[in-house]
C-alpha cells in the first residue's frame, strides 16, 4: 500500500470526552484504520476545558487518566488578537493526536464564538506544524470548523512558502452539508481573518462568509459520506449545488471499527443459534438497566425498539414522536397496532429549537405511555452501545435526501439488531429490505409507509421466529468494516489529492 502522510483535523473526537455526535467517532475510527493499511497518520483537534453534562450543566473536564505530553506553546492572531496556544500530545494506536489548549478558544464544544473558533483551529494547527517542523503530504478537513485552514495556508506567505508546508495539499470531507452545519458567518466580519483585501471576493459566498464554501475551493478533491448524499447535494445542492458540481464531489460511505461497537459475547458468534443466545441475554440486561435507571420494568417478551440518537431536524422524529404514532406502535396486535415498547435516549444542541421541542415532547409521551415509552435525556455512549446490543429494532426515520450517512444503523446491525430506517444516505448501500433489516422508499416517506413497515416486522418477530433470526444474523454479518472506508479514502482522495493517483 503507497504511503501517505495525512494530518486529519476536526472540532470533535470520539475518545477524548467532548463528543457531540457522529463526526468523533468518524473521524477517529478512520485516523486507527489508516494506520493499519500504512498511511503516517495525525490528527489535530482543540483540547476542550468544559463539557456539558447530563443535565446540560457546563462542567470541567477530568483529563487526569490521560498522558499528554506538553510541547510548548504557539502564539498567532485570532481577529485583532494575539492569543497563545499550548501544544498537546499523544500517541494512541498508531496515531498521533495534536491538541490545541486554550481557555477562551478551547473552552466549549460548538458554543461561543464559532468565527473565531475556527480562526483559532486553523491558524494553530499551520502554527503547530511551522513550529515542530511536521510534514505531511495533506491535510484531511471534516467539516466547515476545519476549513479556514487552506485559506490561511494560501492568503499568507509563511506557510504556502515554508520548507515544511510548501507543496501542502487539501482533501474536505462534508459530513454535513446543511445550512445550519456549514459555518456561515457575516460579511462585515472579513477583518477579523486577518488577511488581505484582494481575499474579500474569493471568500465572500452569496453575501456571506461561509467556511464549507471555502473548504470546497481551496481543496484539490471534495467528498461527502456517501453516495446516495453526493447525489442529493449535486441535485438540491444546500445553496453549494454549484460550487459543488464544479468539484465533482462523490461519496465515499461511512464505516465503523466493528470491534469496538460489537459486544464482546458476540464475537465469537459463529451461527444463528449462537447469536440468539447472546441476544437475549443482552435484551434482559438492557430491561434491567433500564429498570435500575428508570425504576420502570418492560417487557422481555414485546418487541423492543431503541433510538439512542442526537436529536436534530434532519433525524425525521416528527413521523414517530407524536401520541397518535406511539399509541399505535404500544397497542396490542388484536386492536391493530404493532404491540412494541420503545427506548429512548437522546439530546439536542442547545441553539437547535427543533431538537430541545422534541426532548420535551420525549417527555409528555414518556408520561403519557408510562411502562411502554421510556425517555432518557442525555449522551451515554454505553447505554447506547446497550441499547444496540439488546435491542430487537432500532428505528432511523431519516428525513430523505438530508441524512449524509448515518453509523447508527451500522452499530445496530453489527450486533444482529436490524433497523428500520428511509432509503437514503449510507443505509441505500448498507440495508437490504427484509434481508438484514427493513426500509421504506424515499417517494413514499411518511407514517403509513413507516407503519405498515412496522406490520410486517411486528408479524415476523412474533410469529416467524426462525425468519426474525436469520434477519438478525444477516444484519450481524453486515459489511461496515472502515478498514474498507480507509482504503476508499487512500485511492480515491488522498492520493488524487497530491497526484499520484
Amino acid at each position: 500500500m503507497k504511503n501517505v502522510r495525512v494530518l486529519l483535523a476536526t472540532a470533535e473526537l470520539k475518545s477524548f470526552k467532548t463528543r457531540a455526535g457522529g463526526l468523533g467517532p468518524a473521524v477517529e475510527e478512520l485516523a486507527y484504520a489508516l494506520a493499519k493499511i500504512g498511511c503516517e497518520v495525525s490528527v489535530v483537534s482543540l483540547l476542550y476545558k468544559y463539557k456539558r453534562d447530563e443535565k446540560d450543566n457546563i462542567v470541567e473536564i477530568d483529563y487526569s487518566d490521560i498522558k499528554f505530553e506538553s510541547l510548548g506553546k504557539v502564539s498567532f492572531w485570532v481577529g485583532h488578537e494575539k492569543v497563545e496556544a499550548e501544544i498537546k500530545k499523544i500517541e494512541k494506536d498508531g496515531v498521533t493526536f495534536y491538541f490545541l489548549e486554550n481557555e477562551r478558544y478551547a473552552d466549549l464544544l460548538y458554543e461561543g464564538d464559532a468565527f473565531r473558533k475556527a480562526i483559532f483551529l486553523a491558524r494553530g494547527t499551520l502554527e503547530l506544524i511551522k513550529d515542530l517542523k511536521l510534514k505531511f503530504d495533506l491535510i484531511h478537513l471534516n467539516d466547515g470548523h476545519t476549513c479556514l485552514i487552506p485559506l490561511f495556508f494560501n492568503a499568507e506567505k509563511k506557510y504556502s512558502e515554508d520548507e515544511n508546508l510548501k507543496n501542502l495539499r487539501f482533501a474536505f470531507t462534508i459530513h454535513n452539508a446543511g445550512r445550519a452545519y456549514q459555518q456561515v458567518f457575516d460579511a462585515n466580519r472579513f477583518s477579523e481573518l486577518g488577511i488581505g483585501e484582494e481575499w474579500r471576493e474569493k471568500v465572500i459566498w452569496r453575501n456571506e462568509i461561509n467556511l464549507t464554501f471555502l473548504g470546497i475551493t481551496f481543496s484539490q478533491v471534495v467528498n461527502t459520506v456517501s453516495k446516495d448524499y453526493a447525489e442529493s447535494l449535486r441535485e438540491h445542492d444546500e445553496g453549494l449545488g454549484e460550487i459543488l458540481r464544479e468539484k465533482k464531489i462523490f461519496g465515499i460511505i461511512n464505516g465503523i471499527d466493528v470491534d469496538y461497537w460489537r459486544m464482546p459475547a458476540m464475537k465469537d458468534a459463529k451461527s444463528i443459534h449462537d447469536l440468539k443466545k447472546v441476544k437475549i441475554k443482552a435484551k434482559a440486561d438492557l430491561i434491567n438497566e433500564i429498570e435500575r435507571r428508570k425504576n420502570v420494568r418492560l417487557s422481555l417478551e414485546k418487541l423492543t425498539i431503541v433510538i439512542p440518537r442526537r436529536f436534530a431536524d434532519q433525524k425525521g422524529f416528527e413521523i414517530i414522536f407524536n401520541s397518535s404514532s406511539i399509541s399505535k406502535i404500544c397497542e396490542e396486535r388484536w386492536k391493530g397496532g404493532i404491540e412494541a415498547q420503545i427506548i429512548v435516549l437522546g439530546r439536542a444542541a442547545l441553539g437547535d429549537p427543533i431538537g430541545r421541542a422534541w426532548i420535551e415532547k420525549c417527555k409528555e409521551l414518556e408520561k403519557e405511555f408510562f411502562g411502554k415509552f421510556v425517555f432518557m435525556f442525555g449522551f451515554d455512549e454505553e447505554l447506547a452501545k446497550k441499547m444496540y446490543w439488546g435491542g430487537d429494532l432500532l428505528f432511523y426515520p431519516s428525513l430523505p435526501g438530508k441524512e449524509p450517512c448515518g453509523t447508527g444503523y451500522m452499530m445496530a446491525s453489527v450486533n444482529g439488531t436490524p433497523t428500520l430506517g428511509t432509503n437514503t444516505g449510507g443505509m441505500v448501500d448498507v440495508i437490504v429490505d427484509l434481508k438484514n433489516g427493513f426500509k421504506i422508499d424515499k417517494e413514499k416517506y411518511s407514517w403509513g409507509a413507516f407503519f405498515d413497515k412496522l406490520k410486517i416486522i411486528s408479524k415476523i418477530f412474533y410469529e416467524e421466529k426462525k425468519k426474525w433470526y436469520e434477519i438478525c444474523w444477516n444484519s450481524f454479518n453486515t459489511d461496515v468494516n472502515i478498514l474498507k472506508t480507509a482504503k476508499e479514502y487512500l485511492e480515491k482522495v488522498y492520493l488524487p489529492a497530491i497526484g499520484k493517483s
